[in-house]
């Protein structure tokens, strides 16, 4: 089931959001160039690799477990670091609904794997967590934390792209 973001933010009531950047990480990058190292030939690692490889994955740093803001034990990506609360900031929170109301019109579709980098979460007022957005900027793919597809118009890329820069991502 996929639905837009203008669905998404409607069905939603929101009192404030964070932002969030993951997968960027000095460990993602040194577990993804083991990574690939690895699944080439695993001969090719060292002995160093192989045990840092090792350690790694006893963190849940495996590419399921990896690739979105919470984790399948609901806990916050190990990697993700919070940009941006906007508790108390009323303009930036209708900001953000308004471009998320833009209607789907057209989007921008990629062949190529998603892999999320960026993420909005949005809470009530009691700090209880709603639901959020995986977000990855190179595929034009957005999915909520249940893993559902959101429908994104490329305008509404653009103007998260904008925004999500103008809070601090570094994108």
């Amino acid at each position: 089931m996929s639905f837009t973001t203008q669905e998404f933010i409607n069905k939603i009531e929101f009192s404030y959001f964070e932002t969030y950047s993951f997968n960027r990480s000095s460990d993602y990058n040194f577990y993804s160039s083991i990574m690939i190292k690895y699944n080439e030939d695993p001969k090719l690692l060292t002995n160093e690799e192989y045990l840092e490889l090792k350690r790694l994955r006893k963190m849940n740093l495996e590419k399921n477990e990896h690739d979105y803001i919470i984790t399948n034990e609901k806990l916050l990506n190990p990697t993700s670091e919070l940009v941006y609360n906007s508790k108390g900031a009323t303009d930036f929170n209708r900001n953000l609904a308004n471009i998320l109301r833009t209607p789907y019109t057209d989007h921008d579709g990629w062949m190529c794997w998603p892999v999320y980098r960026d993420a909005i979460l949005f809470y009530n007022e009691k700090d209880v967590l709603i639901d959020g957005l995986n977000i990855c900027f190179q595929c034009s793919s957005v999915l909520n934390l249940s893993n559902e597809s959101i429908l994104t118009d490329r305008k509404v890329f653009k103007q998260l792209l904008t925004l999500l820069i103008n809070l601090g991502h570094k994108i």
